[in-house]
């Protein structure tokens, strides 16, 4: 069944219901569409992790300007 069948189907289903159960069905979609909103944030923060890590094992034997900044402001707070 392709999209616009399924599409087609819930609108006969939603054109059966009851207004409580219309709002139930709206109330239950919106929290459908929440969670698929946060699983593709979660993903493209998984795929950002997991570019950062290919970069930094490339690159891990080199100090980022931070790490090179704190040190050098841990050496002077210990001399």
């Amino acid at each position: 069944m392709n999209t616009s069948e399924i599409r087609q189907q819930i609108n006969q289903y939603l054109d059966q219901l009851s207004p409580d159960r219309l709002l139930l069905a709206a109330e239950l979609l919106a929290s459908l569409a929440e969670k698929d909103r946060q699983d593709k944030i979660r993903h493209q923060g998984q795929i950002r992790a997991e570019f950062v890590s290919s970069i930094q094992g490339k690159y891990a034997h080199l100090p980022n300007s931070s790490e090179q900044f704190a040190r050098s402001k841990q050496e002077e707070i210990v001399k």
